[in-house]
């Protein structure tokens, strides 16, 4: 398992930062750490907006998404919502399901003394 499950296993509501996803989604991580560290505006075919495509469809990150273009001031917003969005809806179910059964056989408070990073070593 990465970094980023056990940081979830511990703690549901942590903040995800880009480096977190490097190992979950390694080209959405290349992507977005592009899109962070370049000038989105002075890049003619580089085009995002607030949304996300799964399977053929799109689902807007923010009301209206998908005409709310990405640009340098907003593009820390949209990677922060980008990949929220994937942790919630791709991942929160099966983490949360794993974290039942976990629990029927060891307190989980037990574990809140680690870090993500102790945990995986455990």
């Amino acid at each position: 398992m990465n970094r980023l499950v056990f940081k979830l296993f511990l703690d549901p509501d942590a903040a995800i930062e880009l480096e977190d996803i490097k190992n979950f989604d390694s080209s959405v991580y290349q992507s977005l750490k592009y899109l962070r560290d370049n000038n989105v505006e002075d890049d003619e075919y580089l085009e995002f907006y607030f949304q996300h495509e799964f399977n053929g469809e799109m689902y807007p990150l923010v009301p209206d998404g998908e005409t709310t273009r990405v640009d340098d001031d907003n593009k820390e917003s949209f990677i922060t919502l980008k990949i929220e969005f994937m942790v919630k809806n791709f991942m929160m179910d099966q983490l949360n399901a794993i974290r039942e059964g976990f629990e029927k056989l060891i307190n989980i408070d037990l574990l809140f003394d680690f870090s993500d990073v102790e945990f995986g070593y455990l």
